[in-house]
């Protein structure tokens, strides 16, 4: 189950958003499903989300997004 960017963009300051993620996870892995966060753009986000359980993470705190070019270098290093 992937959690949009849009519901993790405020988790940090909102505590209604936050809630909302939290029951969203719970209920993901309730049903058996890796949940993956969408958007992660501060350490802040990174850590509640794993506090959560998350299961993956994406966004700008990983990687930019890359071309197929740029990401086949990035893995011959």
């Amino acid at each position: 189950m992937k959690l949009d960017q849009a519901l993790i963009r405020s988790v940090a300051a909102n505590r209604e958003d936050a809630a909302i993620v939290g029951a969203l996870a719970q209920i993901g892995h309730a049903l058996g499903l890796k949940v993956i966060a969408a958007g992660i753009e501060a350490e802040v986000q990174r850590d509640f989300l794993r506090d959560l359980g998350c299961d993956e993470g994406q966004g700008h705190l990983f990687s930019q997004a890359l071309t197929s070019k740029a990401l086949y270098a990035r893995f011959q290093r």
